[in-house]
């Protein structure tokens, strides 16, 4: 086989696909040649098989009429004997088929499907927006009936309406407000592709990881069927962020995993990829956060609710805003990066259920060994600190660091956070800087850092008054970052001060700045002049 043919069956099926396929050991790397692989010659017939049945493939969706290049959406349909044409590749390259050997019959039964089915779950849809291989049709009406059958006598059945064939449905709600109402003769199908897109999510998807998750799934649906609790993943997928020799950090309820390879074969997990080039050698950025939450059965009987009802929005944008102030204070940095996704990983979401989003990163952020340990620090702290004393200021900073589309903007919110925290009702701008100064720096920095601060305060008046200034793009730039980290700096001080933290603004104002005297102000002034 030569190159052309090789980069074509790759760039069609995928390397996790054309991994297994070819019961080829080790990982293959995208960018890895043919002549690299060093395949032996019966995996080299495979290929060969591969490539002609992608091409008839291509060509019989043309000729039924498809739109674009779906042909994921004919392959499956090819088969050797009984078995598909990807499970037949890896038989003759050597490779064994896993089996189910769970004595529970339940959990036997949609392993057995997920095993069958595992090699398109990995089938990928490269460069095609018209296509789309969400929740797969797995099952035939012979197998749905089993598990129907199955679901009647297993305890889950307290989840359903108790009705007959296609009227059978899962139908509650929880206490976080998900609402199901979905067909049980469907239901199988949605818990094995839903149960392959948390595993993508989660950078793992081996088959012995897609059952595992399946086993979660299922459990913890009977979990909820005993009016127990039960605990499921939410997602969130991010650009701009580059885990530098890190694979994943564990954070107190949620897992913030670096994207694994081009390979990933997760529909949204792949859709965050950035391909970056340093000093010759290629790496990619993006990360996906898996959110755990608990739930339980509030009552029976529901609807088609959405995928994510608004308390776990809230909930999952919460970690979610807890883990950016949390990076930018501990690699003080003034920006940071966008979500491209939402996706709740419940067993009974269909896929292609999510909330996307369309900002894209104005810098990446690195993300190394070092920083680790400030960064639990900061979101742990994040997490239990009281927000109502801060929820301001926090606020401000939110729109000066991730909203605002010019500098201007950002210095405005940043220094309306300054006063969130240290202000008072008369003088404003001579107590908040002050306060600052004070709070900031020892003595013998306070009076050149105190000027600064006056000066970023009247930018800051000419900017909301309309006034011109002179200032070049580099310099409002340079104030934008300075401002939001003085902001930062200030928040991070007063959350490791629970006494100041509890106060008003005007109470800290207070508790930093003595009371004057005459003779005070005098050597004040006479320090802020000269």
């Amino acid at each position: 086989m030569n190159e052309g043919n090789y980069k074509t069956v790759k760039q069609y099926l995928g390397v996790e696909l054309l991994k297994y396929s070819l019961n080829y050991p080790e990982n293959i790397k995208w960018d890895a040649s043919a002549t690299e692989l060093n395949l032996k010659d019966i995996q080299k017939y495979a290929l060969g098989v591969l490539l002609d049945t992608t091409t008839k493939a291509r060509i019989q969706f043309i000729n039924e009429g498809g739109f674009g290049d779906g042909f994921a959406f004919v392959i499956d349909r090819y088969s050797i004997g009984d078995e598909n044409i990807f499970t037949y590749c890896r038989k003759l390259c050597g490779g064994a088929i896993p089996y189910s050997t769970n004595e529970d019959a339940l959990l036997s039964f949609v392993e057995k499907i997920a095993i069958r089915e595992y090699p398109n779950l990995l089938l990928t849809i490269i460069n095609n927006p018209f296509a789309s291989r969400f929740n797969l049709n797995m099952t035939n009406r012979q197998e749905q009936d089993e598990f129907i059958k199955l679901v009647k006598g297993d305890t889950l059945n307290k989840l359903t309406n108790s009705q007959e064939n296609l009227d059978y449905c899962f139908m509650f709600e929880t206490t976080n407000k998900l609402s199901f109402s979905r067909q049980v003769c469907l239901a199988c199908d949605i818990i094995i592709s839903r149960a392959f897109q948390n595993c993508c999510n989660k950078m793992a998807y081996a088959i012995d990881d897609l059952l595992k998750e399946i086993n979660n799934s299922i459990n913890s649906l009977r979990s909820l069927s005993k009016n127990e609790e039960a605990i499921f993943s939410m997602f969130i997928g991010v650009q701009g962020v580059v885990f530098d020799k890190i694979n994943s950090i564990d954070l107190s309820n949620c897992v913030f995993r670096a994207l694994d390879s081009r390979g990933n074969p997760g529909t949204h997990s792949n859709s965050i990829l950035t391909t970056h080039s340093e000093e010759g050698v290629s790496f990619i950025s993006g990360g996906v956060i898996e959110i755990k939450y608990t739930t339980k059965v509030e009552h029976l009987g529901g609807n088609c609710g959405p995928a994510l009802s608004q308390q776990l929005f809230l909930f999952a944008n919460q970690c979610f805003e807890n883990i950016r102030f949390a990076l930018c204070f501990s690699l003080n940095e003034d920006y940071s990066f966008p979500h491209k996704f939402i996706e709740n990983g419940f067993p009974l979401v269909m896929l292609g259920n999510y909330h996307p989003f369309g900002d894209y990163p104005k810098k990446y952020l690195k993300i190394a060994p070092g920083s680790i340990v400030d960064f639990k620090y900061w979101y742990q702290a994040l997490s239990t600190v009281d927000r109502k004393h801060i929820q301001v200021p926090l606020a401000r900073l939110k729109y000066a660091i991730y909203e605002r589309d010019t500098p201007e903007d950002s210095i405005v919110d940043a220094i309306i956070a300054w006063e969130s925290i240290f202000s008072s009702r008369t003088d404003t701008t001579r107590h908040v800087t002050n306060s600052i100064a004070r709070f900031l720096k020892q003595e013998n920095e306070r009076a050149p850092f105190l000027r600064k601060l006056k000066n970023f305060y009247g930018l800051r008046s000419d900017l909301v008054h309309g006034r011109k200034n002179e200032l070049s793009k580099e310099d409002r730039e340079q104030i934008r970052s300075e401002t939001i980290r003085i902001g930062l700096e200030c928040l991070k001080k007063l959350i490791s001060e629970p006494d100041l933290l509890k106060l008003k603004p005007e109470e800290r104002v207070k508790k930093i700045m003595p009371t004057p005297n005459r003779v005070n102000m005098f050597f004040e002034y006479l320090r802020n002049k000269f």
